[in-house]
């Protein structure tokens, strides 16, 4: 993993005089749920903020009638101060992010007063479409990070009318733009066609996970999936495939993680259609050691992943995995040795993949290498190094 330079006026300590006592920074999230990237922001505050005394922390979600799971979680760490305002985030439309932008208004007048009253030193905006940082910052003249987590391709079309917005935002020369791959690194780079020369590819952590050594269910062969049911996750993709094995393979079992999405009556109409509804397995997990259990591999077949934080954590506790072929793990693991990959529209390469995964001497070499390549990387603790090094930038 390469070395961040400190480079430019922006990056001079001197220019901030009380950042070598006390940090004051300010976490502004985009949900209230828990998602892979409000998990990351909670270990930033736990792993690199709460463990130092060096840092106060502040952190803002937006206000919503549901019981925020976010907030459940930030519970359990100690911060500084907990914030909850209206705003929303960009995406839909040109015209629905330029309403959302005057939306924001009011909380940004708020959030203004606050970074001046409490003598905020830096502002992190958790992923791209939470812009009411951003603003912030460059209206206080604050320095900024922005953790980008969204893909830009193929899928992502409604960021095409959100270029404007970007275009704007991102060249604030204090802001450092941080992408979890090099993979979405250059999805945005050729998108915007912007040089992101203040920018950061830091690989996300891994949430550790406590196997339980049990199955809820009877011994057959269980093919998992979790993650969001949303159309770029391909779970339509995964089932007509799964479909495609069942007069072959009769004992074999799918589990889906029951999760949030917008196309999760589509699927449970699909599973009908397909005679699925004996085969298939959809859980609530409120522990994802739980899931990992009950699986003998986990599939990800999504159209497009910036990273694929389940697909890291099924090799943590050697569950092997099938992934598709976008996704920056790409650049880290080898085919056909520490996991399979597979072109998400192709059912012959998926459903060769799978075939090759039923038999349990070619898993455990999977499992075993994909565990092994894993570790070597250490991607907690250069994870917190790095950001570490970013803040001592600043």
């Amino acid at each position: 993993m390469e070395t961040f330079e400190c480079v430019g006026e922006f990056y001079d300590l001197t220019n901030i005089p009380h950042l070598q006592q006390m940090t004051n920074i300010l976490f502004i999230n985009h949900t209230t749920h828990t998602h892979g990237a409000e998990t990351v922001m909670l270990q930033i505050i736990e792993r690199v903020f709460n463990e130092s005394e060096r840092h106060r922390v502040h952190v803002l979600e937006p206000k919503e009638d549901n019981e925020s799971l976010f907030k459940k979680e930030l519970d359990k760490l100690s911060i500084g101060k907990y914030l909850s305002l209206p705003y929303k985030n960009l995406g839909g439309s040109f015209f629905r992010s330029l309403i959302v932008v005057f939306f924001n208004m009011y909380t940004t007048l708020k959030l203004i007063n606050y970074v001046k009253r409490n003598k905020i030193d830096m502002i992190y905006s958790n992923t791209s479409i939470a812009v009411v940082g951003i603003i912030t910052a460059i209206l206080t003249q604050k320095p900024h990070v922005w953790h980008f987590h969204e893909p830009i391709e193929p899928t992502h079309g409604w960021y095409d009318s959100l270029v404007f917005f970007y275009k704007i935002l991102l060249p604030y020369k204090k802001n450092i733009t941080i992408f979890v791959s090099e993979t979405q690194k250059k999805q945005w780079k050729n998108k915007l066609k912007l040089p992101f020369d203040k920018s950061k590819t830091i690989y996300n952590p891994i949430k550790e996970i406590d196997l339980l050594n049990r199955k809820s269910f009877e011994p057959n062969i269980f093919f998992g999936y979790m993650g969001s049911w949303e159309i770029r996750k391909n779970i339509l993709f995964l089932l007509k495939c799964f479909a495609c094995l069942l007069p072959q393979y009769p004992d074999i079992k799918l589990i889906l993680a029951k999760n949030t999405g917008n196309n999760e009556k589509q699927i449970i109409e699909y599973i009908k259609t397909l005679n699925l509804s004996d085969h298939i397995i959809m859980k609530q997990y409120d522990d994802a050691s739980e899931f990992y259990a009950d699986i003998d591999l986990l599939v990800l077949p999504s159209l497009s992943e910036t990273w694929g934080m389940v697909v890291l954590e099924a090799m943590s506790v050697k569950k092997p995995a099938i992934i598709t072929n976008n996704t920056g793990i790409r650049e880290l693991f080898e085919d056909g040795k520490d996991c399979l990959f597979i072109n998400p529209l192709d059912e012959n390469t998926l459903l060769e993949a799978m075939k090759k995964m039923i038999d349990a001497g070619f898993r455990e070499k999977i499992a075993g290498n994909g565990y092994n390549k894993l570790n070597s990387y250490d991607f907690n603790n250069k994870f917190v190094s790095e950001f570490n090094n970013i803040w001592a930038c600043i």
